[in-house]
């Protein structure tokens, strides 16, 4: 802590957003909350982005940016992390902003709760309108249930982290859902989260060029991935979430499949990995509905003609 104030580390990694790149940084600038440091990891952007964070830089020694090679937004988060001077940790991504008393509304929880973790509502800002969504919850058990489930998103970045929850985490290179792959982690690792019903990030649905939003057999495995390893979180640290999290993964494991006999991306191994974790949960009635027994079935028995027709017929393709 220092003296009355905590200073946040916010990490912004940029890559390819001249866009929307102005309003994000000049969000900072608003804040009504002074004490924080702004670390812009230019990712080896092929676009102006360069000379937009340079400005900020120049305007205002708050904000620092380190010029690297494109290595994706793993790498550049990490990047931040490792140089991050900050008591608490906060992410924002290069096209999204944030409201003017966002470090402000989480400097209060922090001082009325000593939370080590912070949760805030968001708004979804799409073309012609917008969507809010709210995150509330009696306990810290509660939240971490919720996050491990997915039933709260494992967005990274409409939270604040006291560094130490960090420790050796890091972010994993080359994965897709790479908050999904870390941040119920260091929730596990908090021991006290709150929330904030205030709606202060404004998550930018309009940019294209999301990664996520691609959904390929690879970006489905991934995802898979992230499921299986918050499973086994869940498991060991005794987290009542499980039932939650298996309806999720069937109908996401079922779409993988689908995609993977239409388009046989995957090796047979890890092919082989989605059709044993399917098989484990056919005999649970509660997790797989009768319509989706039929086709889980078909897809284990590699059906695949009829799997991809239906597949097609209901739009995973």
């Amino acid at each position: 802590m220092r003296g009355e104030k905590d200073l946040f580390s916010i990490i912004v990694p940029v890559y390819n957003v001249e866009k929307y790149l102005d309003k994000c940084l000049e969000s900072m600038l608003r804040q009504t909350f002074k004490d924080f440091e702004c670390i812009i990891i230019d990712d080896g952007s092929p676009d102006n982005s360069n000379i937009i964070i340079d400005k900020y830089v120049k305007l205002d020694q708050r904000f620092k940016v380190i010029h690297q090679k494109n290595m994706g937004i793993s790498a550049a988060r990490n990047a931040g992390l490792d140089i991050a001077e900050g008591d608490y940790i906060i992410f924002i991504d290069s096209d999204d902003y944030i409201a003017d008393d966002y470090l402000e509304k989480f400097a209060l929880k922090i001082a009325d709760t000593g939370a080590d973790m912070v949760i805030c509502g968001l708004i979804e800002v799409y073309k012609d309108y917008e969507k809010n969504k709210v995150f509330t919850a009696e306990s810290t058990e509660v939240i971490k249930q919720n996050i491990l489930a997915d039933v709260w998103p494992s967005y990274v970045w409409n939270k604040c982290y006291k560094k130490d929850l960090f420790g050796d985490i890091r972010f994993p290179i080359g994965m897709v859902y790479e908050d999904l792959l870390t941040i119920p982690a260091i929730c596990l690792n908090a021991k006290r989260i709150e929330c904030i019903p205030d709606k202060l990030y404004y998550y930018n649905r309009q940019n294209v060029n999301s990664i996520t939003a691609q959904k390929t057999v690879k970006n489905l495995y991934d995802l898979f991935l992230g499921r299986m390893k918050n499973r086994r979180l869940a498991v060991e640290r005794n987290v009542d979430c499980l039932k939650a999290l298996d309806k999720i993964m069937v109908k996401e494991t079922m779409k993988c499949l689908f995609r993977q006999y239409a388009d046989n991306e995957l090796s047979l191994l890890q092919e082989q990995e989605i059709c044993d974790y399917l098989k484990e949960r056919l005999t649970k009635s509660e997790i797989i509905g009768l319509r989706n027994k039929f086709w889980v079935k078909m897809l284990l028995a590699k059906r695949k003609k009829l799997c991809v027709w239906y597949a097609h017929f209901r739009g995973y393709m």
